[in-house]
């Protein structure tokens, strides 16, 4: 597995991470008040899959 193989699965895991964070109600991104850019890019993925879902679901959807 090359660097951007492994970089595009990173990204894929953490957008998932996401959309189960969604289903439970929990928003924790990986690294809150980070100033890396690369944490910065994870925490924006975990975002747009738990936002995702969280359309998803609609009005099922509630924080806990």
């Amino acid at each position: 597995m090359n660097s951007f193989e492994w970089y595009d699965q990173q990204l894929a895991e953490y957008k998932e991470d996401g959309r189960k964070d969604a289903d439970k109600g929990l928003y924790r991104p990986p690294y809150p008040g980070t100033d890396d850019p690369t944490d910065e890019d994870l925490n924006d993925i975990y975002k747009a899959g738990f936002m995702e879902r969280r359309w998803e679901l609609g009005d099922k959807f509630e924080w806990r």
